[in-house]
This record gives C-alpha cells, structure tokens and sequence, in this order.
C-alpha cells in the first residue's frame, strides 16, 4: 500500500501461550447479546454464528490530515454497490484531526462524531459494519516511522487514549460498529536496547488504548495490531522474529491484526516512492524460488580474496562463478564474512545478487537480489555468540539508501541471506557492494556463496502466499485468538501487462489471496474502495469514484469469490 519499510528476520520461533491467559470473551461480551465477539480463534455474530470479514477500505483522504470531513469521497451508494459486491464490512479510516486539534487538545470537534454518526447510518441501512480504524493517530501516521512522536511523547499517547475513550462512550451502544482499531500499523521507537524491549513500549500502549475504551465500552471487539517495525531518531530501522512482533493484550474480547502484501517486489512493483520501482514480476512465476522444508548449511566457497583494509568508499565486489556439482546440494545463499572487525571496523553492505549460469556458462538470469529497501531477512551468525552487531540503515554518505551496517565482532561473523533453489550442473556468481572503514589487520571481509541441502524449491505461486499468511496465523493460533488481515492488495500496475506483453497476474493474485483466508478462516479488509494507486476504483480520493475508473478485472474477481 503506501510507502513501508518492513523488517524482520525470517527465522520463526514460536512460544506456546496458554489460553488460559486470557479471559474468555463471553466474559466481556455485552449483556443484550447485540455485539460481535471473539472466543477462540473466531469472530462470533451476535446470535452465535461465525462472522468471516469481508471488508472493504474507506480510505477518507486520512494523509492529508483533515480538519473537516471529506464528504465527497463516498456516499450511501457507496455502501450499497460495496453490499452488491460481496463485502459486509468497512474498515473506516479516521485521523485524530478530525476530532482533535493540536491548539486545542482534549476539546472534541463535533464534526467528527457527526460524520461517524452519518457513515453509521449509511453502514446500518445496507446491511454493513464497521471497524473504525485509527489511522492518523496524534504523532503523526506510523507506517514508514514517520510519526515516532506517538512513541517520544507521552503527551500524544495521553490525548489518544482520551480520544478513543471519548469515541467509545459516544458509539459504545451502536451495534453497527464491528470494533475499534486502535493504531495503524504501529512503529514504535528503538529504546538503544533491544529490538524485544523497544517493541514492549507498543505492547504497553495498546493495552492502556484497551483500558481507556474499555472504561466506556465494554461491547466492542478491539483489533490490536502487530508492530510494523522498530525504529530510531536517525532513521535507523531494527527487528527480531516475527513473535515479538505480536503484544499481549490484558483482554478477552480482541483480535490480532496484521497487513499481507507479501511480497513487496510484486505488490509494489512500479510504486515511485519504493525500491521496487523497476521490480517486473510476474505471478505466479515457477522461476523465482524459494525453499520450503527443512535447508541445513552443506559447504561454502573457498579460495576468495578477503578485503582486510579500509575501503572508506563504496567498492563492488564480486566471485568467481562455482558449478554445483554435488547431488546433495539443494540451494545457494550469499553471505558476507566480518570476521575480527573489533571495535573500529565497519562493514557497510548492499545490493546482494546472485547471478545463475547454464551449463555452457551463459547467463541466465538472476535468482536473488536484496536492497534492504523492502521487508527483508538476515541472520548475523557469530562464533560462540561472541560480540557483534547488524543492523539496517541509511548511508551515512547519502550514496545508497538502506544499507546493512556490521560492526563489533570479535572472531569469525556472517551476516546470512536465506537459501535459494539451485539447479545441478549450473554455475552462480555473487555479487554485491560493499563499504569497510577502520578495519584493524586481523580482520576478514569478503563475500561468498554458501550451500544448502536438504528442502524443497516452493516458486512464487499459493503454496508461497499460504506460507506466508501462516506465519502469522500459527502466532495467533498459539495465543488462541482470530487474525484478521486489515489490509491486502496491490499496485495497478500489476493488473496490467508488463513490457513484454506478459499479464502480471494480479487478479489471480488476489483469487488466490482470497481463498488462503476463506481456507484459513482469516477475515480480511481490501484496500482500498478508491484511489489512484492501490483502489478498486482508480480514482482520486479527492472526487467521487467514475465507473470509468473501475479496475474491471478486481471487480470481476470479488464478484465471483466474495458470495462463496
């Protein structure tokens, strides 16, 4: 969707936490049974039925921060044509603006309620619901880390928890509202200790956002989402395994939410304020792989020249091509050694490719690339778990982006990619850029390719997006409460064809998507009804949506899978 860096490493771990932890959600739910609730894994109507989300976004122009309601960008017919489709539910979009101005916290702006009330309406009178999400929260919006002061400022969380309880006792009555969201994508503020510990602060903000709505509400469910990242005053992004990612939540009546546009180089591809700009992908794509299954590290590439001195400038760096020859090998990953760089060395890391080659030594396309512009893993491996540090930042010189920076080492170290299906008989080349500055004489710098065996290759296609919903629903499975994906889609560009006459494959994209949470009994939102970018209709927010502007295909699909 909008511009996101996300970042975590790849490796799962699962703890096993008791439901017993957790109230029971009829413990919380409302006497008069007019409410929808959770118990379990599942979202409950009313009288007791499963409810699977099928939403619709109403973006609401929340970037622009406004003041006023943006009353031309839906109507009532909006809710019924999104009705006639298939959708039953409207993830409502707010900023605080519209309730809160800066010059005067804690004084509320009737407007705001008034245009909930209207929207409340209009969702009644076509058989909708609402989940009313707080999108622009005061410390500004969160996806890209931009809006840390709700982090750096008690004072925001302060007025966000009034807001939100101030909400919540104006509508905790109406059975239309589904639930409250209380933060978009949230990114909370590295603490200079742990990525673990900074993701505690959010963990504790949601869970006082809890009890401010529950002072006044006690009917509603409250959809708590994951952290979005972990990020510092210097633009520096920090991250650990995809758990921790998830807070406890001291409630009965909550679900977890998470956002799946995995991945980014396909959903993104030709998005401007991206790395994945020139991305071309295709899907589903039997050529770009990945491994699935257990991989264990085989062997690695010898005799290459380590960089033992200080380069200060940006240098690229490359190996010779190597032959898999060996039936055990399975798969290929590149790897850059930082051996020894004590307390002076610096290791600055980017653009990882790895080229494959055919038996005759041709080229024939690359099989991984990595930026560490977009979501990305990496695994630092130190001997005996000595000393060391990875993390992702920006060039400190300004000349590439989102970079890898290595430092403190103490004995052999290897920041690791994950491996890659390669094929018998067929060569690879890796090559990448680097950057080292204080490098004492001990140290050891240089890239190479190591080899995996064991595994099987999973391509781009549903076995792949099933995976990697699954990732998060065995989190939420293990807590014992639903996942609801407030937010799935792609670029236009990927409902066209690419220069090559090829169909990017979009529509079956989202098919597939579909029938992964209907399989998995996820609930989910679309984003979004209209916009120029990511809408159903692409159209400006800022005017009505035309049926010219209908992205026909996208219609198509919801219209077959949605009444299922």
């Amino acid at each position: 969707m909008k511009n996101r860096i996300l970042f975590h490493f790849l490796l799962l771990t699962f703890f096993i936490f008791s439901c017993t932890n957790y109230p029971k959600a009829v413990e919380d739910k409302n006497s008069s049974g007019n409410f929808f609730y959770t118990s379990g894994t599942n979202i409950y109507t009313p009288e007791g039925n499963t409810f699977p989300i099928k939403g619709i976004a109403f973006g609401n122009r929340v970037w622009d921060n406004p003041s006023l309601p943006p009353k031309e960008h839906h109507t009532a017919d909006s809710y019924k044509k999104m009705k006639a489709l298939g959708f039953n539910t409207v993830r409502f979009y707010i900023n605080y603006g519209l309730f809160e101005s800066d010059a005067e916290p804690y004084k509320y702006r009737e407007t705001g309620f008034d245009w909930l009330r209207q929207n409340i309406k209009w969702a009644k009178e076509n058989g909708m619901y609402l989940i009313v999400n707080m999108h622009y929260p005061q410390g500004g919006y969160q996806s890209n880390g931009e809006g840390l002061e709700l982090f750096e400022k008690k004072s925001n969380q302060k007025r966000l928890a009034a807001l939100w309880n101030a909400i919540a006792k104006e509508f905790a009555e109406e059975s239309t509202i589904l639930g409250w969201g209380i933060v978009n994508e949230p990114v909370p503020l590295y603490d200079g200790k742990s990525a673990e510990s900074s993701l505690k602060t959010w963990e504790e903000l949601a869970n006082n956002l809890v009890d401010a709505i529950r002072k006044a509400d006690k009917n509603h469910i409250i959809f708590v989402e994951k952290a979005n990242g972990i990020k510092d005053l210097e633009g520096n992004w920090y991250g650990t395994d995809l758990e921790h990612y998830y807070p406890e939540i001291k409630d009965g009546n909550f679900a977890y939410e998470a956002h799946f546009y995995e991945p980014l180089w396909y959903t993104h591809q030709g998005t401007d304020w991206t790395e994945n700009k020139y991305s071309d992908a295709i899907y589903p794509d039997e050529n770009t792989g990945k491994m699935a299954g257990n991989v264990t590290w085989y062997s690695y590439q010898k005799d290459i020249q380590p960089i033992n001195y200080s380069t200060e400038t940006w240098i690229d760096f490359e190996t010779a091509p190597i032959k898999i020859t060996g039936p055990e090998i399975s798969s290929v990953a590149a790897v850059v050694q930082a051996e020894n760089l004590m307390d002076t060395g610096k290791v600055f890391v980017d653009n990882i490719v790895i080229e494959e080659y055919d038996r005759d030594n041709t080229f024939v396309r690359i099989i991984f690339q990595r930026d560490f512009e977009e979501e990305t893993g990496f695994w630092l491996w130190t001997e005996n778990q000595s000393k060391g540090q990875a993390l992702i930042l920006s060039d400190p010189d300004g000349k590439s982006g989102q970079c890898v920076l290595i430092t403190g080492t103490q004995g052999d170290a290897n920041i690791t990619m994950e491996f890659v299906p390669a094929k018998q008989n067929y060569s690879y080349r890796l090559k990448l850029r680097l950057k080292t500055q204080g490098i004492p004489e001990e140290a050891c710098v240089r890239g190479r390719l190591d080899f995996g065996t064991g595994g099987v290759p999973l391509d781009f296609n549903r076995d792949y997006l099933k995976e990697k919903v699954l990732s998060h629903k065995m989190i939420t499975d293990k807590k014992n409460k639903p996942l609801y994906i407030g937010e799935f889609g792609a670029y236009y560009v990927v409902f066209e064809e690419n220069q090559e006459g090829i169909n990017r494959g979009g529509a079956e994209y989202i098919k597939d998507i579909l029938n992964i949470f209907t399989e998995e009994n996820i609930g989910f939102t679309f984003h979004a009804y209209h916009e120029e970018a990511f809408g159903l209709y692409q159209s400006s927010p800022w005017v009505y949506p035309d049926d010219k502007d209908l992205n026909q295909e996208l219609y198509r699909i919801f219209l077959s899978e949605l009444k299922k």
